[in-house]
């Protein structure tokens, strides 16, 4: 397998940000300051490489997503972390993971 190398190249082509000119109006932040305001994701991998807690991360971090609902497709919802899930989710329930 051939190795890639990155060149700096003499002519570049700037990539600019169109919308605060377009949009004369503020947008709110929809989801935390790391992600864009539209999100669609797949979420794919092989066994035990992070899947479940990266998704975790994602809805139970401030800077992660912030939604109305969930939908949570799998084989086996009886796993400990979707249960767990389940419970972090409870209408009413205010919760604050405990971060490292």
């Amino acid at each position: 397998m051939e190795e890639l190398s990155l060149e700096k190249q003499p002519v570049h082509l700037p990539v600019i940000n169109f919308d605060p000119l377009i949009h004369q109006h503020t947008v709110e932040k929809r989801h935390g300051d790391l992600l864009p305001n539209t999100v669609r994701a797949i979420v794919c991998g092989p066994s035990n490489c992070g899947k479940t807690n990266a998704v975790m991360a994602l809805i139970t971090d401030p800077n992660g997503l912030r939604f109305e609902n969930i939908y949570v497709y799998s084989k086996s919802l009886n796993q400990p972390k979707y249960v767990f899930l389940k419970k972090l989710l409870e209408p009413g329930r205010l919760f604050r993971i405990p971060r490292p």
